[in-house]
């Protein structure tokens, strides 16, 4: 796993993955979105701690579930785990 992250403007973070598995990025935890679409739609988002909505530092999931609730696929926005989309046009990337 890469030392740093790069912003949508280009900028290196200093990335550290903790035991526990928590993500840090510039020594804070990373913002995190959570839209429940519908009852099999969900999407999640993680940026750089503070980072508005509508900035290009977002990297999106969406997760797909089973009529008993359960995971069946996890897919990128854009197809990648990229810190580049922005949360507030999640539902218009391709995902992938």
């Amino acid at each position: 796993m890469p030392d740093a992250i790069m912003d949508g403007k280009g900028n290196a973070h200093p990335m550290e993955v903790q035991s526990g598995g928590n993500l840090m990025i510039d020594n804070n935890p990373l913002s995190l979105e959570i839209d429940y679409a519908d009852a099999t739609t969900q999407y999640i988002g993680h940026s750089l701690p503070g980072a508005n909505t509508g900035s290009s530092t977002w990297r999106i999931q969406k997760l797909t579930f089973s009529g008993d609730g359960k995971p069946t696929k996890v897919q990128w926005a854009n197809g990648d785990g990229l810190f580049d989309k922005e949360w507030d046009e999640r539902l218009t990337y391709t995902y992938t």
